[in-house]
């Protein structure tokens, strides 16, 4: 016998060990055994929504929340809030807020990190200053650090004496270096957030640490170092958030390159695309991608016409005709245009900036 303790334990311990797609399955054989869930549950399966960033998902988890009534309980609301900020949407969790009768730390928290984290900082700033301004908040130690957020913000405090001021008040310890050394990193005083890094006792350093730091550098080092980031880096970085699923922030990143784009970018912003199913972007980045041939004398562009296996063809059309658009696929139009106007017995090169798919691999082979 399970009854909805059982249920929602093992929900809960899913969604905690970052395995939101068994919690979020798990709710649903709960509902299909005929088990009511609660506000309890209901937090879980929020947060397991959170993790995955689906918004379409959220918008359900919201309106289930309201027909069961659950959103009277704070708890409830607040994970809402962190819910939809971790998808990316700040307008829903904002309604949430503003329609709350009850307000904790975490509510204030939660819609100001949904702002923050979603490139909104000015709105952020500004709530963080209502936020103090409210008789309801009361710790200490969160309404410190949104103090030294808005003084540094503002600049009417120097930053050489916010470490100082925070010393003189309360204790320091690794969690609360780590959100001060992310603060200086994004406000651009590196060397402060160094400083502080090395502050932590080493065997007191944990992986946020390390990652700040890392970041950090990431962010400023080259620059400080007088290395102009070059078209390289660029792909790298594509790279790195299409794999992530940042494919809105990869492509940002590309249209704001200072310097020109080559098929190495586009490639990299084109893989993220195929992988994660982005039609749009996959249809722009292909445009501007090409592959080619070059005989002894001269070489002949061959413009994209497609970039995957059948059931990887991204275009919105009936399997016979994602066949015919394999067999136009540039790497086999390349391989076929290089065998007419070369000598027999030579070999053929074909220039790709993408792994080729297993359909153009075995026509090679033959």
């Amino acid at each position: 016998m399970r009854d909805l303790v059982s249920w929602t334990a093992m929900i809960t311990a899913y969604e905690q060990a970052e395995q939101p797609d068994k919690a979020l399955l798990l709710f649903q054989h709960m509902q299909l055994h005929g088990v009511l869930s609660d506000s309890v549950t209901i937090v879980s399966v929020a947060s397991a929504v959170g993790q995955l960033g689906l918004i379409k998902r959220a918008k359900i988890v919201h309106s289930y929340a309201i027909c069961n009534g659950y959103l009277k309980y704070l708890s409830v609301g607040n994970a809402i809030i962190a819910m939809y900020a971790k998808c990316g949407n700040v307008s829903l969790p904002r309604l949430v807020f503003d329609l709350m009768e009850e307000r904790d730390v975490i509510s204030w928290n939660s819609i100001i990190s949904g702002y923050s984290q979603n490139g909104q900082a000015s709105e952020a700033l500004f709530l963080s200053e209502v936020m103090l301004d409210s008789e309801a908040y009361t710790n200490p130690v969160t309404k410190l650090i949104h103090g030294f957020c808005l003084c540094l913000f503002r600049l009417s405090t120097s930053t050489k004496e916010i470490p100082r001021f925070c010393y003189k008040r309360i204790k320091i310890d690794a969690n609360l270096c780590n959100a001060l050394m992310d603060m200086y990193v994004k406000c651009g005083d590196l060397d402060t957030a160094t400083r502080l890094f090395n502050d932590i006792p080493p065997t007191e350093r944990n992986i946020t640490s390390w990652n700040v730091l890392i970041s950090g550098y990431g962010m400023h080092e080259m620059k400080k170092h007088s290395v102009s980031p070059r078209v390289k880096y660029y792909a790298c970085m594509v790279d790195m958030l299409g794999r992530a699923g940042l494919l809105n922030q990869a492509f940002d990143m590309v249209q704001q390159m200072p310097i020109p784009k080559n098929d190495g970018v586009w490639g990299a912003l084109l893989l993220a695309c195929r992988i994660h199913g982005d039609t749009e972007l996959t249809e722009l980045a292909a445009r501007n991608l090409s592959s080619g041939v070059e005989t002894k004398y001269e070489r002949y562009k061959i413009e994209n016409s497609a970039f995957s296996v059948v059931e990887l063809v991204l275009h919105d059309v009936d399997d016979e005709d994602k066949e015919h658009i394999l067999n136009c696929h540039s790497e086999k139009l390349a391989m076929a245009f290089g065998i007419m106007k070369i000598d027999p017995e030579m070999s053929v090169q074909v220039t790709n900036n993408l792994r080729i798919c297993n359909d153009c691999y075995s026509a090679f082979k033959f």
